[in-house]
């Protein structure tokens, strides 16, 4: 990252939350009207997803303890509440706003961030993409949903007040949550343009709260991820949509791997939520350590890599693609991107009034909450 020229762009084009880009909110009318999976899954939570979007909206309007606890570091704390609570790791960085969507910048609150990574079961992805581990996976981001409140109850028990920044799931976007967790030292961006960490990979989901409490901060780590994604580049072989890119551009100040988020969606939208690039993906399958120590003493062997076992995959209508093969799609079925199949199946094209975006997978308004909340779905 050069620090510098991403100043220069988020102060000259600031991106969008892309919850209320024209691409997203065409997808929600998507899958109001073709993807029955997503409401079976909605239908399967609904009480518990409702009780996780109050909590969320509600965030600032929550009881906070009248005494603080008067540490001068509550970060040990958090962390060890958080590992018991299930999170696999937690960081903590100052909330410097640099990340935040220009749309919450006025409603934005405090200046501690904690970022905590939960992960996705590992059966999960055997599956991948099908009904099967596309429940699975909205199960988990619910369960992490649920972990984050509890943090914000801990916190507040500590006499500090609590802002949800990022919750899965629960219609809260307020910032990028990948550039947080690299500078909290959770893991490095990986070539399918996820967060690799150091054990599950891109298995895993994240969340994001704000808080004063007094907290130390961590600091990125060097795991090794950048430079084993360009030997490995499994994910960028295997991507059915064609959507990642096989050398890394400068975007908007960070030198990385860019996705094309329209022949992505194809595959979101279409195939259960694909996927693919995290089923793929060795460091997912076999942890970081082992795929380090076989590429070290293998001298320079990937593990997994040309393997059924970690290569092959699956899907509706085109049956099992092995390690050298990947399906091919007419423009119905994503060829050309996802605006392009939207356009086949009829799909209108919505406005750019914000009072119709739509939020986080489930076609649902996006209200306001009140002045100093962001944008919420109820």
């Amino acid at each position: 990252m050069n620090p510098r020229e991403v100043l220069q762009y988020i102060s000259a084009s600031p991106e969008p939350d892309f919850h209320n880009t024209v691409v997203f909110r065409r997808l929600a009318l998507w899958r109001e009207r073709y993807d029955a999976l997503q409401g079976e899954a909605e239908e399967e939570f609904r009480s518990e997803l409702e009780e996780l979007r109050r909590a969320v909206a509600s965030d600032l309007e929550q009881e906070v303890a009248p005494d603080r606890d008067p540490g001068p570091d509550l970060a040990p704390q958090v962390k060890e509440r958080a590992s018991r609570l299930g999170f696999a790791m937690t960081g903590v960085v100052r909330f410097d706003r640099k990340w935040v969507s220009p749309e919450y910048r006025k409603h934005v609150r405090f200046n501690n961030l904690v970022v905590a990574l939960s992960e996705v079961p590992a059966a999960a992805m055997d599956s991948v993409p099908s009904r099967e581990s596309y429940l699975a996976a909205f199960r988990a981001e619910l369960a992490s949903g649920k972990r984050a409140l509890a943090m914000g109850d801990f916190l507040r028990g500590k006499g500090y007040p609590v802002q949800y920044v990022y919750v899965p799931l629960a219609g809260r976007s307020l910032a990028l949550v990948h550039p947080y967790a690299v500078e909290a030292g959770l893991g490095q961006m990986g070539a399918n343009g996820q967060l690799l960490s150091p054990v599950e990979g891109s298995r895993s989901t994240l969340v994001m709260l704000s808080t004063d409490a007094p907290m130390s901060y961590d600091k990125p780590v060097d795991y090794g991820i950048n430079r084993l994604c360009e030997e490995c580049r499994i994910c960028v072989e295997r991507c059915p949509g064609r959507a990642l890119s096989e050398v890394k551009v400068n975007w908007r100040g960070v030198h990385k791997h860019k996705i094309n988020s329209d022949r992505c969606l194809s595959m979101v939208a279409r195939y259960s939520g694909c996927n693919v690039c995290t089923k793929v993906c060795p460091v997912q399958k076999y942890g970081l350590a082992e795929v380090m120590d076989h590429y070290r003493g293998s001298g320079g062997q990937v593990l997994g890599k040309g393997a059924e076992e970690l290569e092959g995959y699956a899907m509706d209508g085109k049956g099992f693609q092995g390690p050298a093969r990947r399906p091919r799609f007419g423009v119905a079925d994503g060829a050309k991107g996802f605006m392009a199949m939207a356009d086949k199946w009829g799909v209108p094209v919505p406005s750019t009034s914000a009072s119709e975006a739509r939020a986080y997978w489930v076609g649902r308004r996006v209200r306001k909450t009140g002045k100093n909340d962001g944008a919420t779905m109820m």
